[in-house]
């Protein structure tokens, strides 16, 4: 069985589906990021990291793709967290800072005595009729 038939979202597993590819998933990254940390990043060694990190507790709400890559000599992780929306909701920048919230609390881990907190690129999509 697809992802697409099993997924909560269709337009969350369109999602992963065009930008789980690399070359598309860079072009997203690039495209977003600020320009200086994307000229930074050596897109080469941008690769696709498996599993769903979302969790249990946001699957169905959002969808997110995560991605490693080398910058200036050291690893980076990039979470491309997704959140679509059919209907306006002035509450979006709140919704969007839980998502990452629980994302760090999920993927963060102490190195060297200090917390190292992933990247996490927020995008929201609104296809709604208002705009």
């Amino acid at each position: 069985m697809s992802d697409e038939a099993t997924h909560p979202s269709p337009h969350d597993a369109l999602f992963k589906r065009v930008f789980a590819d690399v070359a598309r998933g860079g072009a997203l990254l690039r495209a977003l990021l600020p320009s200086e940390l994307a000229a930074a990043v050596e897109w080469s060694t941008l690769e696709l990291r498996p599993g769903e990190s979302v969790g249990a507790d946001l699957r169905g709400l959002a969808s997110d793709l995560v991605f490693s890559a080398r910058a200036d000599g050291h690893a980076l992780h990039f979470h491309v967290l997704m959140e679509h929306q059919s209907t306006a909701d002035p509450r979006m920048p709140f919704r969007i800072t839980e998502y990452v919230v629980r994302l760090w609390q999920g993927q963060s881990q102490p190195v060297d005595g200090r917390l190292e907190l992933p990247l996490i690129v927020p995008i929201v999509v609104y296809h709604g009729a208002r705009p």
